[in-house]
């Protein structure tokens, strides 16, 4: 295991539901996802978001309006194929690892004192190469 401040791979349920949800969704974060069905599929939930301004948290973002309704927001359900369909899509526009994101590097956890821990990635073996038609579950 090794730490490091990497880029990561890409988010392919917010890319899926960005793409769903159109463009009143393009500065919106997910703030929720549940998952539904067989566990390969989720209903996840965007909205806008601002930073507080006052307070022990000011500065963190939050989905809530400064008089405490809720901004914005939608829900959109996002398919495992989707998910799948997006990793594809990305391994041939950029031939980089869908896993890692073409570092080499995947993510394998968090703790409080040492932080993100990454792992070789071993859906490429490290290389951060896109490496064919291989799906998760052959792994």
């Amino acid at each position: 295991m090794t730490t490091t401040t990497e880029r990561k791979a890409p988010d392919f349920m917010q890319i899926v539901a960005r793409e769903k949800l159109g463009e009143k969704a393009k500065d919106w974060q997910i703030f929720r996802w549940e998952r539904i069905g067989d566990g390969n599929d989720f209903v996840v939930g965007f909205g806008q978001t601002r930073l507080k301004t006052s307070g022990k948290n000011k500065g963190e973002t939050t989905w809530r309006g400064i008089d405490g309704r809720q901004l914005p927001h939608g829900k959109v359900v996002v398919t495992g194929a989707e998910m799948d369909a997006a990793r594809a899509k990305y391994e041939t526009d950029t031939g980089h690892c869908g896993e890692c994101g073409g570092t080499g590097q995947a993510w394998c956890g968090w703790s409080a004192a040492e932080g993100t821990k990454y792992r070789t990635c071993h859906r490429c073996n490290g290389t951060g190469k896109a490496q064919g038609d291989r799906s998760l579950e052959q792994l």
